[in-house]
């Protein structure tokens, strides 16, 4: 079992997104950040395990991202509002992937569904969205 928690559920542009993650066991993170309104490139960017921090077992009871522990490189999760977007604010969907065994995901899927054609594909795999809209 685990629970989840962002720091807010709308951000402006400039203002950093943080997650709290509690965790009963360990296991296997992959984190996604879905923009649904892109319609000409890749929908669905991996954000997590990612250059700074590529281990993705999380083994913590309470466990943070971005990570803080690299001292040299910081990651930081910051919404940007998009440029082909008219209206004055948007939504934008975290997609949580955690499992017992290590998934080799993609970097990026064009759909929301071809990453959960991979998702369902795998066993002992537990899929989480967290929903937040940034405002312009």
């Amino acid at each position: 079992d685990f629970n989840l928690k962002i720091n807010n559920l709308a951000f402006r542009e400039g203002e950093e997104l943080k997650i709290d993650i509690n965790l009963t066991k360990p296991v296997f993170l992959n984190l996604f950040v879905y923009y649904p309104y892109e319609d000409r490139n890749n929908q669905i960017y991996k954000i997590f395990p990612n250059e700074i921090k590529k281990i993705n077992y999380i083994e913590k009871n309470n466990f943070k991202l971005p990570i803080e522990d690299t001292p040299k490189k910081k990651a930081k999760y910051i919404p940007a509002f998009p440029k082909n977007v008219k209206n004055d604010r948007v939504e934008e969907f975290l997609i949580f992937i955690f499992s017992k065994e290590n998934i080799n995901f993609l970097e990026t899927y064009v759909k929301r569904e071809d990453l959960i054609k991979k998702y369902m594909s795998e066993k002992s795999v537990k899929l989480i969205y967290k929903t937040y809209t940034i405002i312009k």
